[in-house]
């Protein structure tokens, strides 16, 4: 929750009693010093004198824990969003649908189904485009904010903490409509030229790439009681949906094969860009840094920010394997290679080690997101599970091929 704002007159108050607080100990280490000098005990003036500053410094500590106590607002957004979140599931867990005062998030494919807005500007912009005839309790659509459970937003958020792509720098956008909003810029090249000759266009390309946005579904089971008991629902929602889209996402980047049929599945990065093959069975340092160079020398820019990445165990093998005879270092050394960061995944192929320049490799969510509901079905009934099935369309998209590559140990 937010902390509330101290105004100028709490300041100044608590200044004005640190004030007095230090003025009261100086005065008491001054009676101390006197009587430690003269060698001798207080008089009864002094020790009347040392207990009423005593008394004033209790006073004054109370008052400033009070004026320093943390003092936060409650967040009546979140109780808010909470308590949507409950209405609408018991609603359509009873298969009664969203309730009237939502029915402008309703997914026109079904009534039971609940639209997922990219953030609460687009609920906004709904609720004002579609919202008049469906919501007529409210009077003001111009200036109404409304209460939205989840959106896009909340579930993005989450996923740094569920990705690999918190440290190698995913791109991710939501809510887009039409082609991608990132601009691709390849590189400029200068040239010296003489007197009176016409400058040519440099090599300056705005890449033209095209998303093609595939549909994923995500089945996401919870347990009947944590329905019932509606503690910390829309939290439970959001994090199994994060969850969800981040096994997605982890899956189709960190192969170097394609996942699924191309037609359906995004193509991750690895796919198609360059494989080298390692000497040996282990990889050495040598060939380790020649990958990240190999890149490099495509001229891609940002290769300070690229970092390596592999399967736990090849990690663990590159950080046990001696760089050389003598110096007493490994491949992987401090968590790096070539003072270049390495990470690892589950995700990644085996027996490889990729390097990539991620800031080139983009995710978005195009459109509407839908969320549909499910509690009556036999499989729903039998385990005591109510179903949440989160629908909508993404696309994996490497901007810049040249920006991965990865060795492969032979075999």
């Amino acid at each position: 929750m937010p902390k509330k704002t101290k105004s100028v007159e709490t300041r100044a108050k608590e200044k004005n009693l640190r004030s007095q607080l230090a003025a009261n100990k100086l005065k008491m280490q001054q009676i101390s010093d006197k009587l430690v000098a003269e060698k001798r005990a207080m008089t009864d003036e002094e020790t009347t004198e040392m207990e009423n500053l005593r008394t004033a410094n209790q006073q004054i500590s109370v008052q400033l824990d009070v004026l320093e106590a943390p003092d936060y607002e409650p967040v009546q957004e979140r109780a808010d969003r909470e308590l949507a979140t409950s209405e609408i599931l018991a609603s359509m867990r009873s298969l009664r649908g969203l309730p009237d005062k939502y029915a402008y998030l309703r997914a026109t494919e079904d009534p039971n189904c609940m639209i997922i807005p990219a953030n609460d500007a687009e609920a906004t912009r709904i609720l004002q485009r579609d919202g008049g005839n469906s919501v007529p309790a409210i009077q003001s659509l111009n200036t109404v904010t409304p209460v939205v459970p989840i959106t896009m937003q909340d579930i993005i958020e989450p996923l740094s903490h569920l990705l690999i792509y918190d440290k190698v720098g995913l791109r991710i956008q939501h809510g887009i409509e039409g082609q991608w909003n990132f601009p691709v810029v390849s590189g400029v090249e200068a040239t010296f030229l003489g007197e009176n000759v016409e400058v040519t266009d440099g090599k300056l390309d705005f890449s033209a790439i095209t998303p093609a946005p595939k549909r994923y579904s995500i089945s996401i089971p919870v347990s009947n009681l944590a329905m019932i008991q509606a503690v910390g629902l829309r939290s439970i929602i959001i994090n199994a949906m994060s969850t969800g889209v981040a096994n997605l996402i982890n899956k189709v980047t960190f192969s170097t094969t394609q996942v699924g049929q191309a037609a359906t599945f995004p193509t991750g990065p690895f796919v198609g860009c360059d494989n080298i093959n390692a000497a040996a069975t282990k990889i050495t340092y040598a060939e380790a840094v020649a990958l990240k160079y190999a890149v490099i020398g495509k001229g891609v820019l940002g290769a300070e920010f690229g970092c390596y990445v592999c399967t736990p165990e090849t990690y663990a093998e590159l950080a046990t394997t001696p760089r050389d005879a003598g110096s007493g270092l490994m491949v992987l050394q401090d968590g790096k290679i070539d003072g270049t960061p390495v990470f690892y995944t589950t995700d990644f192929d085996a027996n490889k080690l990729g390097f990539g320049i991620f800031s080139y490799d983009v995710c978005g969510f195009f459109g509407q997101q839908s969320l549909g509901f499910d509690s009556t079905s036999k499989d729903a009934m039998k385990q005591g599970m109510t179903w949440f099935v989160l629908n909508g369309y993404m696309d994996l998209k490497a901007l810049r091929t040249e920006a991965f590559a990865y060795i492969t140990k032979h075999q």
